[in-house]
């Protein structure tokens, strides 16, 4: 069983938790259709088992951070 957070269309704002990457095995999570704002957590890439982020129709800025790209099969 995947470990999954999928709280799209709820209303959140605010930036996105900082606290995110501590999340480590977390492999699917679905923040979309809410309206957090803000930057995307460089440190997105300590969360190795991550296979699926949305973070669709939300106000994020900004470019998507390079550190993304050590996570290899992310989709």
């Amino acid at each position: 069983m995947k470990d999954n957070i999928d709280i799209s269309a709820n209303k959140l704002s605010g930036e996105l938790p900082a606290s995110l990457p501590k999340l480590q095995m977390l492999e699917y999570l679905n923040l979309s259709r809410n309206t957090f704002d803000g930057h995307i957590p460089e440190q997105l890439d300590y969360m190795l088992n991550l296979d699926n982020i949305d973070l669709s129709h939300n106000k994020i800025s900004g470019e998507i951070p390079k550190s993304l790209e050590k996570l290899q099969h992310i989709q």
